[in-house]
C-alpha cells in the first residue's frame, strides 16, 4: 500500500458505497496498513481536490432503484420526495438526472485515470456478492494477503449490517451507516414503489432512457 494516499468510496446515493467503505476500513485494518486517508463522498466527489496518487471505489445502480430506496428508507413518495437532508422537496426526474450528471463526471474522470478506479455495478457485483466483493476491493487496494476476506465478508453481511442499523439513532461515525439505513436492497424494487406513470415519467426523459439504455438496463 502506497504511503500518503486517498482512498475514496465515491458511490453514488443508495448504491452500495456505505457497505464498500466498510469493507475498505476492515481490509485497511487487518492488514495494518498506515499512512492513508480513506474517505466517503457523493456528489462532493466533483468538487474534491484530487490527485494523481488517490484511487476511487465508485458504485452505481439503476437509478430508478436508487428514488425507490429512497422512498422506501425516508417514507415519502414520487411527490414529496426529499433528499436526506429531509427538507428540500426535489422533483424526482430531475434528482435522477443530477445524479446521472455525477455519474458521468465520475466516468469521464475514469476514462483519463482508469487504473485508479474500481467500478462496481450493484446488481452483478455488490448485492449478494460480499466475499466476492472483498476480493475485488482487496485486490485493488493492492493488499496481497486474503487471509481476513471471509471473515470481513461474514461480518459485513446484508442481515449483520441490517440488524446494526436499525438499532441506531444517529450516523455510526465508524460504519458510516444512518438510522434505518438498509432496507431490503431488492433490484428493480422501483416497480413496486413508483406507479406506472411514474415510471413512465423517469423512463420518458431523453437523458434518463440514454443513461439506462447505455448501462444495460431494461426500459
Amino acid at each position: 500500500m502506497h504511503k500518503e494516499r486517498v482512498i475514496c468510496c465515491c458511490g453514488n446515493y443508495r448504491s452500495g458505497s456505505t457497505l464498500i467503505y466498510m469493507i475498505a476500513s476492515n481490509l485497511l485494518k487487518a492488514a495494518g496498513c498506515q499512512n492513508y486517508e480513506l474517505t466517503k463522498l457523493h456528489e462532493q466527489w466533483m468538487s474534491s481536490r484530487k490527485t494523481n496518487n488517490d484511487i476511487f471505489l465508485y458504485s452505481y445502480r439503476d437509478v430508478r432503484d436508487v428514488m425507490a430506496s429512497f422512498c422506501q428508507k425516508d417514507k415519502c413518495d414520487f411527490n414529496t420526495f426529499r433528499d436526506h437532508s429531509g427538507f428540500e422537496l426535489h422533483n424526482v426526474v430531475e434528482f435522477i438526472k443530477f445524479m446521472i450528471r455525477y455519474d458521468e463526471n465520475v466516468r469521464h474522470y475514469h476514462d483519463k485515470n482508469p487504473d485508479h478506479f474500481l467500478i462496481l455495478r450493484y446488481e452483478t457485483e455488490i448485492m449478494g456478492k460480499t466475499y466476492e466483493l472483498v476480493e475485488k476491493i482487496r485486490k485493488f487496494m493492492l493488499i496481497p494477503d486474503n487471509a481476513w476476506s471471509a471473515e470481513i465478508a461474514e461480518k459485513l453481511s446484508f442481515e449483520k449490517n441490517k440488524e446494526f442499523a436499525v438499532n441506531l439513532t444517529e450516523l455510526d461515525q465508524t460504519t458510516q451507516l444512518h438510522p434505518n439505513h438498509l432496507k431490503d436492497g431488492k433490484i428493480a424494487k422501483y416497480k413496486e414503489v413508483f406507479k406506472k406513470e411514474e415510471i413512465d415519467q423517469m423512463n420518458g426523459d431523453p437523458t434518463i432512457s440514454n443513461w439506462l439504455i447505455k448501462n444495460g438496463y431494461k426500459i
